[in-house]
């Protein structure tokens, strides 16, 4: 009977062992989980702070362009009475440069190719000019505007740059020389325009390295006349 009491204390004190092992690596696993999904929890937030963070600078860098792009307000009033001399560069030299009645309308007067004619523009729409004076310089070959005005597309006339003391002339995202430089004209080039504001002409051209560049010019930087510098 002592020997059957004996060996029973031994196996509850093995269990016992047993069970407070079991509690102990359940403890332990318990703990380590927790840790772990601390860390995780952690690690979660801090990516979603990031990405928050990188949201709000995109906001703020939006806003930014978004008051760069509004500071100026145009009038149209400025896009009327203008003026401006440019020369006939028709890419087309086998066929006549055409004025017309009204844009896209009747062809009035037909310009030989390959002439040299300089146009005095007093109007414009929708990348068409109207011009009042032709100025041709083969003087026997003057020309008459029926009704005295006509419309010329803009993909027919251009005008040169006139910084013959070697300037560096600024080109603007707008008619203002408050606003971004988008472009440096650094020698004299010829440029096409397309709408005249006050006192600036848009123009387009292809810059020293080779990018094809749409800004504001001041209009006194350019030359109309296609046979000698404008002084």
């Amino acid at each position: 009977m002592s020997d059957i009491y004996n060996k029973s204390i031994y196996i509850n004190d093995y269990h016992m062992k047993n069970i407070k092992l079991l509690i102990f690596v359940v403890c332990i696993f318990l703990l380590f989980s927790c840790k772990q999904k601390a860390s995780t929890e952690e690690t979660v937030e801090s990516i979603q702070v990031e990405q928050e963070e990188i949201v709000i600078q995109e906001e703020e860098d939006t806003t930014v362009i978004e008051t760069e792009q509004s500071d100026f307000q145009f009038d149209e009033k400025g896009y009327a009475n203008i003026s401006l001399t440019a020369y006939v560069q028709d890419p087309d030299k086998k066929n006549p440069t055409n004025i017309r009645e009204k844009p896209g309308g009747e062809v009035l007067v037909p310009l030989e190719p390959g002439g040299d004619y300089m146009v005095e523009i007093i109007g414009q729409n929708n990348g068409w000019f109207r011009i009042n004076m032709i100025h041709v310089f083969d003087v026997n070959n003057a020309i008459d505007i029926p009704g005295q005005y006509g419309w010329m597309h803009s993909s027919v006339l251009a005008v040169r740059t006139s910084n013959y003391g070697g300037q560096k002339l600024n080109v603007y995202a707008a008619p203002d020389k408050t606003a971004e430089v988008v472009g440096v004209i650094k020698e004299e080039i010829e440029v096409r325009f397309t709408k005249i504001y006050k006192e600036f002409v848009l123009i387009r051209f292809t810059d020293s390295k080779g990018k094809q560049v749409e800004g504001w010019i001041e209009k006194k930087w350019l030359c109309g006349n296609p046979v000698t510098n404008c002084c």
